[in-house]
This record gives structure tokens, C-alpha cells and sequence, in this order.
């Protein structure tokens, strides 16, 4: 017996589409959500003017919001890169001050 396919609403492909503009792999979001990955690829091709439909409303892109996401990404890996160095320095100078008995 043959199966009819399945019918997804438009959310429901908005939210899948965001999952992969987020930056997760589409293998990885098909396997999630229980959807075949050439779905997925289609839908990416085919909703970014429907997402984009989102501007009328004063809502950003779904473009903008993607490369505001990556830059956003990219500023708190620098920031935790830093905290991290910090974090080493202040553990050598407390080593450096215990070895000359200081404290």
C-alpha cells in the first residue's frame, strides 16, 4: 500500500528553514524533525521570499537576523578566547606569588 505524502504547514517549514540558517546541518535538523533532507533543501530555496515577506510587518530579514547571529557568534567566541586568557594569567601570577611566599 502506498503512503501519501506528508503535508507540512508553513510554520512548521519557517521554523526547520531557521534551524538551518542558524547554522546546524541540514542532515542533522532532517534526522531531528523526522523530515527527508531533500525537503529541507527545497523548502531553504524556496522560503527565503516567504521569510523575507516577514520586512512588511518591521520585522528584519531572515538574512539579517542570519548575519547578525554570526556576528554575534563570532564576538562571544572572542570574548570567551579572552575570559579564558585571563583566566591562565591570573592562575600563573597566584602561582608565581605562592612560590615567593607571598600571600
Amino acid at each position: 500500500m502506498r503512503r501519501s505524502p506528508r503535508q507540512y504547514d508553513i510554520e512548521f517549514k519557517r521554523r526547520a528553514v531557521q534551524m538551518i540558517l542558524d547554522g546546524r546541518p541540514r542532515m542533522e535538523v532532517a534526522r531531528d524533525l523526522d523530515v527527508p533532507e531533500s525537503c529541507l533543501r527545497r523548502w531553504k530555496k524556496g522560503l527565503p521570499g516567504e521569510l523575507d515577506k516577514q520586512t512588511a510587518l518591521g520585522e528584519p530579514r531572515a538574512s539579517e537576523l542570519a548575519a547578525e547571529n554570526a556576528r554575534l557568534r563570532r564576538e562571544l567566541n572572542a570574548m570567551t578566547e579572552q575570559r579564558d586568557i585571563l583566566k591562565k594569567t591570573i592562575r600563573i601570577f597566584d602561582e608565581m606569588d605562592s612560590r615567593n611566599g607571598r600571600r
